[in-house]
C-alpha cells in the first residue's frame, strides 16, 4: 500500500503529533508498505528538502511566513496541494492520504477525498468543538473525509457526535518500547545533573494547554519549603514557534524567578527542545515525569515515561485516565491545581514505586506498542478504501 502522511508538525519537534507520525510511518514501512511524509515548516525561504528517514521518505516544505493570516493560509494550502500532486506524479498514486493536523492541511487533503483519512490528535479540535460555531465548522470542513481516527475516547466520542454517518475509530498513541524501556541507562551527569538529584521531569512544550504554569507554581512551593530534598525540576520544550518567547513562557519564567537566585540555579533547569534521540535517556534518568495538561489525548510523553520505568504524575483530563490508574500505574491530580501537584509529587518521592512501575510497564507493553497501532491503522485503511 502507498501511504502519504500530511502534517504541519514533524521531527525535530518534540510534540506528540510529530512522534506519532514518525513511529507510525516507521512501523508501516517495516511491514512492507511505501510511506511518504509531507510537512510544512515556517522558514525564511520557500525551499523543499527531500530525504530518507528510517525506511520512509520525507518532504520538508519551507514556507515564508506572511503577517496577513488569510494570505498565509491560502499560500500554505496551495503549496501543500501542489506538492501532493507532484509527489504522486513522481512516486505513483497514493492509496491513502493521511492527515495528522487539525485544519492546517485540511483543504489540500479535501481535494483527494476518496483516499483521505484524518487522525484527530489535537487540543485544537477540543477547543473548536466547545465554541458556539465549532461543531458546524468542523462538520463542514471534514464532511468528505473517509474515516476519522481519534487518539482518545473523549476525542472519539465528540467526533462521533458530529460525524454520525462517517466511520470513526479510536486508536490511542503507541510507544516505541525498544527505545523506551527500563533497561535504558539514564546518566544524570550527561545532562549536567548530580547523581544525588531527585529529577522531576516535564517533557512538554510550553503552551497554555499543557498546564506548565501549575507545575512552575508547585515547584516554587516545594523548593521554598524544602519538601523534596535535592529536587531538580527539569523543563523541556519551548513555545509554539520554538523561537519566540511568548507571554506564557514569560509567565512561567517569572513565577520561578521569584525564588532565591541560588535556589533557582540549584533546583530549576530549562533544557529546551532536546532531539528525539535523547528522549529515551532523559526519561530513564528522571525519577518522576509530570504531565500537568489542561486537555490531552492518550499522552505519548506519559507512555514513553511509563515504558521507561519512570513513574508519572498526570492531570485527570482527556485520555490520561485511560493509562494512568491512580495509585496503580501512576498518580492522577486535579488539573489547574498546583496544590494537587505538590501533594502527589511529595507522596511519590516518599513512596516505594516499584509496584506502580511494574504495572505501568506491563500495561504499555500489552496495549500501547507501535506495532499494535500500525496493524490497527492498516485495518482501517483497508476498510475505507
Amino acid at each position: 500500500m502507498r501511504i502519504l502522511m500530511v502534517s504541519v508538525d514533524f521531527l525535530p519537534s518534540i510534540g506528540g503529533v510529530a512522534a506519532h507520525i514518525y513511529n507510525l510511518s516507521k512501523s508501516l514501512s517495516m511491514m512492507g508498505h511505501h510511506v511518504d511524509v509531507l510537512y510544512t515548516n515556517l522558514s525564511n525561504d520557500d525551499s523543499v528538502r527531500d530525504y530518507q528517514l528510517d525506511g520512509f521518505n520525507v518532504r520538508e516544505i519551507h514556507i515564508k511566513p506572511n503577517r496577513v493570516k488569510s494570505l498565509r493560509i491560502i499560500h500554505r494550502n496551495r503549496i501543500i496541494k501542489n506538492n501532493i500532486e507532484e509527489m504522486q506524479e513522481l512516486r505513483g498514486n497514493y492509496d491513502i492520504i493521511h492527515q495528522h493536523d487539525f485544519l492546517s492541511s485540511t483543504f489540500p487533503c479535501r481535494a483527494f477525498s476518496k483516499k483521505w483519512i484524518w487522525t484527530n490528535h489535537t487540543s485544537g479540535f477540543l477547543k473548536t468543538f466547545d465554541k458556539f460555531y465549532g461543531k458546524m465548522l468542523i462538520k463542514v470542513l471534514y464532511n468528505k473525509v473517509r474515516g476519522i481516527i481519534s487518539v482518545s475516547t473523549e476525542i472519539n466520542e465528540k467526533s462521533k457526535s458530529i460525524f454520525k454517518n462517517t466511520t470513526c475509530f479510536e486508536i490511542p498513541n503507541g510507544v516505541n518500547n525498544v527505545d523506551f524501556n527500563p533497561e535504558i541507562i539514564g546518566n544524570k551527569a550527561s545532562f549536567g545533573l548530580s547523581g544525588k538529584d531527585y529529577i522531576i521531569l516535564c517533557p512538554r512544550r510550553m503552551v497554555e494547554k499543557n498546564g506548565i504554569i501549575y507545575l512552575a507554581e508547585a515547584a516554587k512551593y516545594i523548593i521554598e519549603n524544602d519538601l523534596i530534598p535535592n529536587a531538580v525540576f527539569v523543563f523541556l520544550g519551548n513555545d509554539e514557534s520554538q523561537s519566540i518567547r511568548s507571554d506564557y513562557v514569560d509567565k512561567i519564567h517569572n513565577t520561578l524567578s521569584a525564588l532565591d537566585e541560588n535556589k533557582r540555579r540549584k533546583h530549576i533547569k530549562f533544557m529546551g527542545n532536546l532531539p528525539m534521540s535523547e528522549m529515551p535517556r532523559i526519561n530513564a534518568m528522571a525519577d518522576i515525569v509530570v504531565i500537568p495538561s489542561l486537555m490531552e489525548a492518550v499522552s505519548l510523553s506519559a507512555l514513553e515515561a511509563m515504558a521507561s520505568g519512570t513513574p508519572v504524575v498526570a492531570s485527570n483530563v482527556g485520555g490520561l485516565p485511560q493509562i494512568i490508574h491512580n495509585g496503580v500505574t501512576g498518580f492522577l491530580v486535579d488539573s489547574r491545581s498546583s496544590e494537587s501537584l505538590v501533594n502527589a509529587l511529595v507522596q511519590a518521592s516518599r513512596s516505594d514505586m516499584s509496584k506502580i512501575i511494574e504495572n505501568a510497564i506491563n500495561l504499555v507493553s500489552e496495549e500501547y506498542t507501535w506495532s499494535v497501532v500500525a496493524k490497527r491503522t492498516l485495518e482501517i485503511y483497508k476498510k475505507v478504501r
